[in-house]
């Protein structure tokens, strides 16, 4: 077999380049080598025409398997950076999610975005019974009693408003949700209004806007308790508490002539978180 053996520069032993048992179709295959030895860590290739050059080692479409990746953390993710290098990324902790930070930067694990309602109070203005006039329920404000569900001092969920003389105020900013009932009843036929209202305030109580209101005709009549009319009006506002210094709602009431309106849970306000501001 055709062998061409170089001696080493030094003496100690050779090198050789050795022909193949038999080439394809018993053909003269003629290889030429390129003109320098190539950069680091490139290798031998051909034109198919016998003309040899260095180049980068290429990797065919759909050939990198598992096994021939290199070993991570458990849970990691093989992204991008900025300058198209690959970066791992995590693998967080429970509970975290995947989120962008920007079309220059990989994705990081985070803590996922607070959600869902997180505060609900609701009073009641108990101990109220009037006709024939209007104005702010400043007084006989409480919580609503939820002893047997063990809420009778506090909040149902998250933090409790705060009420003063009919001024009720919020304990963290966020959208909230306000909503205020007003029931009553008449024994007079002819129609009688009932109404309330909702005002909200942002600069500490020094003014105050109407924000809702509701509005119901009550008149009493033949075969119903004693002759006795009911009803109730109902409004709600949104209202966007963007500090807590300063914000603040209350509530109005009105009646018509002989119409009375009622206390306790007929009288009652709801405020309800909804999202962060």
């Amino acid at each position: 077999m055709a062998e061409l053996k170089i001696k080493a520069d030094s003496g100690g032993g050779t090198v050789s380049f050795k022909g193949p048992a038999t080439t394809t179709s018993n053909a003269a295959v003629q290889l030429t080598l390129p003109v320098n030895d190539g950069d680091a860590d490139q290798v031998l290739t051909t034109n198919g025409s016998g003309a040899l050059s260095w180049a980068a080692p290429v990797v065919a479409d759909n050939a990198i398997t598992l096994a021939k990746m290199a070993g991570g953390t458990d849970g990691q993710i093989i992204t991008y950076d900025a300058s198209g290098d690959p970066v791992a990324v995590g693998p967080g902790t429970d509970g975290q999610v995947l989120t962008s930070t920007g079309a220059s930067s990989p994705p990081a694990f985070e803590d996922a975005a607070a959600g869902g309602i997180t505060d609900i109070d609701q009073y009641q203005c108990g101990g109220f019974s009037t006709t024939g006039g209007n104005g702010d329920l400043t007084a006989n404000w409480s919580r609503l009693d939820q002893t047997n569900q063990g809420h009778s001092n506090y909040a149902l969920l998250g933090g409790a408003m705060g009420e003063s003389s009919g001024i009720f105020t919020f304990p963290s900013t966020g959208i909230w949700m306000i909503t205020h009932l007003l029931a009553g009843y008449a024994d007079d036929t002819d129609n009688r209004i009932i109404g309330n209202r909702i005002y909200s305030s942002t600069n500490g109580g020094s003014s105050y806007s109407e924000r809702a209101h509701g509005q119901f005709n009550v008149k009493s009549f033949s075969g119903n308790d004693n002759g006795v009319g009911y009803g109730s009006c109902h409004c709600e506002y949104i209202f966007d508490v963007t500090s807590t210094s300063g914000f603040s709602v209350k509530f109005w009431w009105q009646s018509e002539d002989d119409a009375q309106i009622s206390g306790g849970n007929g009288n009652h306000a709801q405020f309800i978180k909804l999202a962060e501001t």
